[in-house]
């Protein structure tokens, strides 16, 4: 993994536009959905147009638990505890399965029982 500027991250997602498939991993969520996200619309326009970008998981906001697509076509995926322990109530954490055709279904273990699954 790696930090990389507006321009940095752009050059990366042209470098790997030939990849089937790209997740992206944030600390903060940069669409105004959440009390702690910080609305970046250059941000997102730039990942809308990669249509490999599959999905981002994001941290900061350890209360949410569920997906938010951006535009309905790149979910943005929230697990309560990526990088903490505090959050939402359960201690559980979240699946992502990538299918041989390409689909990518996940859900989250609430840590035994599964729940929230959704299908991109």
């Amino acid at each position: 993994m790696f930090a990389l500027t507006k321009n940095g991250f752009a050059q990366k997602l042209e470098q790997y536009k030939q990849a089937k498939n790209i997740f992206i991993f944030l600390h903060i969520t940069p669409v105004k959905w959440t009390s702690g996200a910080v609305d970046c619309p250059e941000f997102q326009q730039l990942l809308l147009k990669y249509p490999n970008v599959r999905a981002v998981f994001n941290g900061h906001d350890h209360e949410q638990d569920s997906i938010k697509l951006l535009e309905n076509k790149i979910p943005f995926m929230f697990d309560g505890h990526i990088g903490g322990s505090w959050g939402t109530y359960y201690k559980g954490f979240r699946v992502v399965e990538l299918k041989e055709d390409n689909s990518l279904v996940t859900y989250l273990m609430d840590p035994l029982q599964k729940k929230n699954q959704a299908t991109f």
